[in-house]
């Protein structure tokens, strides 16, 4: 799944998330403003969305500007690779604060 902008599933889940990706950020800013203690319920899911977003938004710039087929290749791969770090990251973080309430 190098190339998430040519799937049309994934670009039909991309904007029809994008409706809910606002008010579910706000959801998030009100939970933590308040400690309402929706936290594992909340921030992965705003997280996991925010990077869909973001890797799907990466691939198009990619498939837009990077023309060569190998420099093409190797951003699809880096963009793949350190999406999945930062997700996994942010989402153990996550695991690890709600295990300490």
């Amino acid at each position: 799944m190098l190339s998430p902008d040519m799937n049309l599933k994934a670009l039909s889940f991309y904007h029809t998330s994008n409706k809910i990706l606002l008010p579910l950020s706000a959801l998030s800013y009100i939970n933590y403003k308040y400690k309402l203690h929706y936290d594992s319920y909340v921030y992965p899911v705003t997280t996991s969305l925010i990077g869909y977003h973001s890797y799907l938004s990466t691939s198009c710039i990619i498939t837009d500007y990077l023309k060569p087929p190998t420099l093409n290749r190797i951003a699809r791969i880096v963009n793949a690779k350190s999406h999945l770090v930062a997700g996994t990251g942010f989402l153990y973080y996550i695991y690890q604060q709600n295990k300490e309430m």
